[in-house]
């Protein structure tokens, strides 16, 4: 029997756009096995969808048979009129719009394009690094090399994008089933305008960088600064410089960096004892000096210094040095120097530590060519701290010389740029401080 063309219907609802177009041609047989009998193909849209087909009087003549991979659906039916419905997971139901026609011997093929019930959000111009949510949720379906939302349910939905260098961007979209939505957005850059208060005239640093000085009120306003954290520091000759770190948030913002004046020249004899120091419980005081023994530190009270010199009359009470310490933010955190007498298990060195959060750590050792093995003799110790460097030198009482002071050494370092100064030990030393004198440099 020679066969017919095969007849083509277009369905009335809209063609899913985000699927692939359905072949038109059926694989299957297209003759039945009975010749009383009619064949019937449905190609669906999606794949795999339920197919119902119903005769006149509404009796299913077929159980809802799932359409194969390839999405084609084969029934041999009696001759006569019948109405197809097709069903799949997220599309809407599809119902063919006018009743088919099966003959004896013959078949024919429709088409069931399902409309899907999710959409596309298309959204150009979108840093690939940004947050994109979805009624404030982050989506499941996301290709971010065409920034492209899949799987989107039909309806009204709230597009909100969020980055580090741009003003949240939301939006309300309306997403239909099987189609996509173009979303061109209009992004503000993100920015913090802060408004810091300090002394007049102090410069300001932003995470390192000098940005200006303040005004004679001592006000000073940055614009465009990029939101998140940043370091923050107040600096001005005379005053201990105030520095914090903070996150900022876009649009305004306000610091205060209040500053505390430098010391002035301070001397000690200890004509009143070690009232001007906190100090461990071994240190004995008299008038004129004071012992330094046992464990831990001892730091002049209620001062603080920038760039100073810094001398004191020391003494080697069992010859295994004299410990002494500068810059020292508080007990947990200076910079410490050993002067090691012939009795100590280093003899004759000098050693530089620093002290971050209660951890010692040894930067340099040198040797010290000047004699320290007399019983009972006085050492000056003069400390010059400028900048990042702390210059050491030192006079012995015994052997004087028409050059002193002499150099003892050089430590370049910048944990530090500011704090007071003390004395302790740090491998069984004893000695005994005479005279102590503290002044700020120019």
């Amino acid at each position: 029997m020679a066969q017919r063309r095969m007849p083509t219907y277009d369905p009335a609802s809209p063609k899913n756009e985000s699927s692939p177009p359905v072949r038109r041609e059926p694989k299957g047989p297209r003759v039945a096995k009975k010749a009383s009998l009619g064949v019937l193909f449905v190609l669906t849209t999606p794949p795999e969808a339920n197919v119902v087909v119903r005769n006149e009087s509404g009796v299913v003549d077929t159980r809802p048979v799932r359409s194969d991979k390839d999405g084609e659906f084969r029934v041999e039916l009696p001759p006569g009129l019948y109405e197809v419905e097709v069903m799949a997971d997220d599309f809407l139901p599809f119902k063919y719009p006018k009743k088919v026609s099966v003959r004896q011997s013959r078949f024919e093929v429709i088409r069931a394009d399902l409309v899907s019930t999710k959409g596309t959000i298309l959204i150009n111009s979108v840093e690939p690094d940004a947050v994109i949510l979805i009624d404030g949720k982050k989506p499941a379906n996301v290709r971010i090399k065409e920034v492209e939302l899949q799987d989107v349910p039909d309806g009204t939905h709230t597009l909100r994008i969020e980055h580090p260098n741009i003003v949240p961007f939301e939006k309300k979209i309306e997403v239909k089933g099987g189609k996509a939505t173009i979303v061109d957005p209009v992004f503000t850059i993100a920015s913090v305008t802060l408004a810091i208060r300090s002394e007049p005239e102090a410069a300001i640093y932003i995470d390192g960088m000098v940005h200006g000085k303040t005004s004679e009120t001592g006000e000073y306003i940055i614009q465009n600064i990029k939101p998140g954290p940043h370091k923050i520091k107040a600096v001005k000759t005379g005053y201990v410089p105030n520095e914090q770190t903070k996150n900022f948030n876009t649009g305004k913002a306000e610091l205060d960096l209040k500053l505390t004046r430098f010391s002035t020249e301070f001397s000690d004899v200890f004509a009143d004892g070690i009232k001007n120091w906190v100090t461990p419980k071994t240190w004995r005081a008299s008038s004129g000096k004071v012992e330094v023994s046992g464990p831990g530190i001892g730091l002049l009270s209620d001062k603080v210094y920038g760039d100073f010199r810094f001398e004191f009359l020391v003494s080697l009470r069992n010859g295994k040095g004299a410990v002494w310490v500068v810059r020292a933010r508080d007990e947990q955190n200076y910079y410490m120097f050993q002067l090691s007498g012939p009795k100590a298990a280093r003899p004759n060195t000098f050693r530089s530590f620093i002290c971050k959060n209660g951890t010692i750590a040894e930067i340099e050792s040198i040797p010290v060519v000047e004699d320290l093995s007399r019983p009972g003799d006085l050492y000056t110790i003069l400390v010059e701290a400028s900048g990042d460097e702390i210059k050491h030198s030192i006079r012995v009482r015994s052997t004087p010389r028409d050059d002193d002071p002499q150099p003892l050494g050089s430590l370049l370092d910048r944990t530090f740029c500011c704090g007071t100064v003390g004395f302790g030990t740090k491998d069984g030393e004893e000695a005994t401080v005479h005279f102590v004198n503290i002044r700020p440099l120019d």
